[in-house]
């Protein structure tokens, strides 16, 4: 539709992440266990996550790093309890490039992503269409000349179904109730292919920022 531009992107924020803030302060963050041992250790500026992101498991065990550039994910690593290499990644985007899977004796096994994120019907491009058919601009925004980036978060449950939207980036309410209004017709109409951690469904956030652009 003219004069409003439609943007997309997914986003999975795992364990500790989902019960922090909409948008994480900039810094390091240290999450833990109950026992005290660090959990996750990660950084952001200007609300993306940068650097290396850490997570370990409860006696204290490297479980994961997580190489993040310009908010994406560009490597990982996964570790077994006892030290050694399970999987190795290289990403472009959201999509896994290269990649390779070893059991505990370090034995090559057939390669899964570690994440695989949850799919709209027809994928990102028909989502974008779908919300650009049926986005009308506010009259009241038009006339004040209002426009800006307006992100909702919803979860995607194991079985594929949105839930929970909310916005977690405002303009103005006549465009957030319009985005609003979009994004539950088409959430409550599809059903998702929901997204995986290593091939198992899981609860995952799903992010879609609406531009609206005079």
């Amino acid at each position: 539709m003219k004069g409003i531009v439609i943007a997309l992107c997914l986003f999975c924020l795992c364990g500790m992440l989902n019960a922090q803030s909409k948008f994480p302060k900039d810094g390091k963050h240290v999450y833990s266990y109950a026992n005290g041992q660090d959990s996750v250790i990660c950084f952001y500026k200007n609300g993306r996550p940068v650097g290396q992101r850490t997570e370990y498991y409860p006696n204290g065990q490297l479980h994961l790093t997580f190489t993040y550039k310009t908010g994406h994910i560009q490597s990982l690593k996964q570790y077994y309890e006892n030290g050694a290499l399970k999987r190795e990644e290289v990403l472009n985007g959201h999509s896994t490039t290269t990649g390779h899977l070893y059991d505990i004796d370090g034995k090559e096994l057939d390669f899964i992503p570690y994440m695989q994120l949850p799919q709209f019907p027809g994928g990102n491009a028909e989502l974008m269409k779908l919300i650009a058919q049926y986005t009308k601009y506010p009259p009241q925004a038009v006339k004040e000349k209002k426009q800006g980036l307006v992100i909702i978060k919803c979860s995607i449950d194991k079985e594929g179904n949105p839930k929970n939207a909310e916005i977690v980036k405002s303009v103005s309410p006549e465009l957030d109730k319009e985005a609003m209004r979009v994004v539950g017709f088409l959430t409550m109409t599809y059903k998702f292919t929901p997204g995986k951690i290593e091939g198992q469904p899981v609860n995952m956030n799903f992010s879609i920022p609406v531009n609206f652009r005079l």
